[in-house]
Order: C-alpha cells, then sequence, then structure tokens
C-alpha cells in the first residue's frame, strides 16, 4: 500500500504524485483561399461518317450554293485542380462547456 504524505497545502496525496483530467471548448477557425484551374492538355478530332451535302438556292447568280455538315468526335483532355493559401488560424475559447463530460465519459 502507497505511503500517504502531508503536503504544505493541507491536502493527502499518495506518493506526492497527482492526475487531473481537463478539457475545454474552443471553436478553431483556419481561412483558406481556393483557386481552382483548367488547363486544356491535348486535343484531337476524328470524322464520323460522311460528310452531308445539301444544296441550297440562293439570289446569287452565279454559281451553285451548297451546305456541308460533318459529324466530329472531338475528345479534349483537360487536367482540373486547385491551389490552396492557408491564413492564420483563429481560435474562440468558449466558456463553461460541458464538452470534458462528453469527452471523458
Amino acid at each position: 500500500m502507497a505511503e500517504k504524505k502531508q503536503h504544505d497545502c493541507g491536502c493527502e496525496k499518495e506518493n506526492s504524485t497527482c492526475l487531473n483530467k481537463t478539457a475545454h471548448y474552443a471553436e478553431i477557425g483556419l481561412p483558406l483561399n481556393i483557386i481552382p484551374y483548367a488547363t486544356v492538355k491535348k486535343v484531337s478530332t476524328q470524322c464520323c461518317g460522311e460528310p452531308i451535302i445539301t444544296p441550297f438556292s440562293s439570289q446569287s447568280p452565279c454559281g451553285c450554293d451548297i451546305f456541308i455538315t460533318q459529324a466530329l468526335c472531338i475528345r479534349v483532355e483537360v487536367e482540373y485542380g486547385s491551389t490552396v493559401n492557408q491564413g492564420d488560424a483563429t481560435v474562440n475559447c468558449k466558456p463553461n462547456s460541458t464538452c470534458a463530460d462528453s469527452y471523458f465519459g
């Protein structure tokens, strides 16, 4: 059994050690500035099928007027990302919180 000693303050302690648990509730904030970016890396184009030729009549007295359409498959490689700039953290201490009861059980 541990020997009890009397301290100058008048309390009894075993082996001159003391173990306490405490907690304090605080809200911590961290401002972040998020800057998004998107960069086109590679573009490739491929024809899909044959072109469609549609004649049309215009008021032009010379030549033949046609309208050409072509279906395309366009592949675009895009890199998406962001950079983050961090501000200074802030703390807002809260008085008389019950978080210690829930934290220590």
